[in-house]
C-alpha cells in the first residue's frame, strides 16, 4: 500500500485561523485536531 495523506477540511482550517489568532502553536493546534504538525502548516 501507498502513504495516506489527510487533507484539513474547510472547518478545521477555522479552527486553525481561530487557534493561531489566540496565539497557540503549531505542535498544539496539530495535536488537537489530531494531524501532524507539518498538515497545519
Amino acid at each position: 500500500m501507498g502513504t495516506v495523506y489527510s487533507h484539513l477540511t474547510l472547518d478545521d482550517r477555522r479552527i486553525v485561523f481561530r487557534l493561531r489568532e489566540a496565539k497557540l502553536g503549531i505542535s498544539a493546534i496539530a495535536s488537537r485536531l489530531g494531524f501532524h504538525p507539518s498538515t497545519t502548516y
